[in-house]
């Protein structure tokens, strides 16, 4: 049996908790996060999508914001954050967050017709218009902060 092992970033389970802990903050808050370079590219780690033959993203929060509000990123309550699989089978592993239960969850993203490319093509659609710019120096934990002033 051939195995394909596709690398990505650990899951920074406090940083996780953090944004979603704070999630209507965020999103009371989205357009100024969108607005300003420093907010809208902190990168939350874990926050990915990787898939084989086509290479691994982080998410930056701008992006995030994006995708929740355009895509099936955001399906009723739960709010997707991190895309690993396959393009070709279909195969993956999606981790979410409701915002209805508080439940973090590890599925396998089918929406009846498409597996992976389901959430990751309307991610690659997007992340080709916008340009490749470096992650900001601020964390989580720092946006927090400054939105709760």
């Amino acid at each position: 049996m051939f195995v394909k092992h596709i690398k990505t970033p650990r899951l920074n389970h406090n940083a996780i908790t953090c944004l979603f802990d704070n999630f209507d903050l965020i999103m009371a808050n989205k357009e100024l996060i969108r607005s300003n370079f420093s907010y809208r590219m902190i990168h939350v780690p874990g926050m990915c999508m990787a898939g084989e033959y086509i290479d691994m993203y982080d998410l930056s929060l701008g992006d995030m914001l994006y995708l929740w509000e355009n895509t099936a990123w955001h399906n009723d309550s739960k709010f997707y954050y991190r895309l690993v699989g396959s393009p070709i089978t279909g195969r993956n592993l999606a981790r979410s967050y409701n915002v209805a239960t508080r439940v973090h969850q590890q599925e396998r993203y089918f929406d009846g017709y498409l597996g992976f490319m389901g959430l990751a093509e309307p991610a690659l659609n997007y992340l080709k218009k916008i340009p490749d710019m470096p992650p900001s120096k601020l964390s989580i934990f720092d946006l927090v902060q400054q939105l709760q002033k």
